[in-house]
């Protein structure tokens, strides 16, 4: 039986004295789809606390000393292991037999869960993956293969791939006590191979999942989620680069311009169309959550549509005598011949 998996962090209660916790929720992409968007099919194995509740100056001084770096990560997957730890468990045993509903029949079966890949945001992917977040990851910006910085615009390089399996080497390796054999200066190498790979010297707790054929386990199963990716990624830069390049003058436009073109409708049928009243303006774009992006995207579409296929304007919110919207008496803000 096939799992997904997803963790990511999310905010109980608003303001400033919000706390954020992160449910590690799991289901089958062998369901369809419409069974998948349902709250019903996603089960909770258990939830991390936020382990990142510090001022930014505690936070900076851990990172900076060698014993007290990379703490949180470690304790998260400390947390992570007892929730996986009956999955583990079941893994390791080979399963379980259950009876299992194929279509109109029901068959007693051997199943045997196997994780295909844990989503989230970036963020989350790095924690899970222990690798270096943000721009600390200079020698391996993705979390598959060896692509530092500086080589991510040559199109024609080799990328050596990373397993999991060789990571949890190194660190049990690197985890040692030094002996005879094993002398001090082996085991800083294996620390500064960890290190060379942007890797946290953390003991993974997805080390022990076992994900099937996939032979780079943990490193190859972080995908993003399309919320991150799209909602709150490509759409959200997108359009704060074009409200951006707008005076003042004409946000006030656009802003008189949707108020007109979108009325209000009833409460009972948002959740079927995207959301395209905003409380402080088409134009603001602070304080909105995901959802608020595709909404804001399409009323700057309808908005542009107004002016034909050929004219990139912005349009007054002035109408004609017959009740449409005037592209004559526009504003045109770019023209793209």
């Amino acid at each position: 039986m096939v799992t997904e998996m997803y963790l990511d962090k999310t905010g109980k209660n608003p303001g400033l004295g919000s706390y954020c916790g992160e449910p590690c929720i799991w289901a089958s992409p062998l369901l369809t789809q419409d069974a998948r968007q349902q709250w019903e099919a996603w089960r909770p194995m258990g939830y991390v606390p936020d382990l990142e509740v510090s001022s930014s100056a505690k936070k900076t001084q851990a990172s900076g000393r060698v014993k007290s770096k990379g703490r949180s990560i470690r304790n998260y997957h400390r947390v992570c292991f007892s929730i996986l730890e009956s999955l583990i468990k079941c893994q390791q045993n080979g399963g379980f037999h259950a009876y299992v509903r194929m279509g109109n029949e029901v068959r007693y079966l051997h199943v045997v869960p196997v994780v295909v890949f844990v989503k989230g945001d970036a963020k989350s992917g790095d924690v899970i993956c222990c690798r270096f977040g943000g721009k600390n990851c200079k020698a391996r910006v993705p979390r598959l293969c060896m692509t530092a910085y500086k080589d991510l615009d040559d199109p024609t390089r080799s990328c050596p791939l990373v397993r999991m399996l060789d990571l949890r080497r190194l660190y049990e390796l690197a985890s040692r006590a030094p002996t005879r054999e094993l002398k001090e200066a082996t085991l800083q190498k294996c620390r500064n191979a960890l290190k060379g790979t942007s890797t946290h010297f953390c003991d993974n707790a997805f080390f022990l999942i076992d994900f099937g054929s996939n032979q780079f386990g943990v490193c190859l199963a972080t995908p993003s989620d399309m919320m991150h990716l799209f909602e709150s990624g490509i759409l959200k830069r997108v359009l704060h680069s074009f409200v951006g390049s707008m005076s003042t003058s004409v946000r006030v436009e656009i802003d008189n311009l949707v108020e007109d073109m979108f009325l209000k409708r009833r409460s009972t049928l948002n959740s079927t169309f995207l959301r395209t009243n905003f409380r402080g303006g088409a134009t603001s774009l602070s304080m909105l959550s995901s959802h608020h992006w595709p909404g804001m995207a399409f009323a700057f579409l309808m908005v542009l549509s107004q002016c034909g296929t050929r004219t990139f304007a912005v349009i007054s919110s002035s109408r004609t005598s017959e009740g449409g919207y005037c592209p004559p008496s526009a504003l045109q803000w770019y023209q793209r011949e």
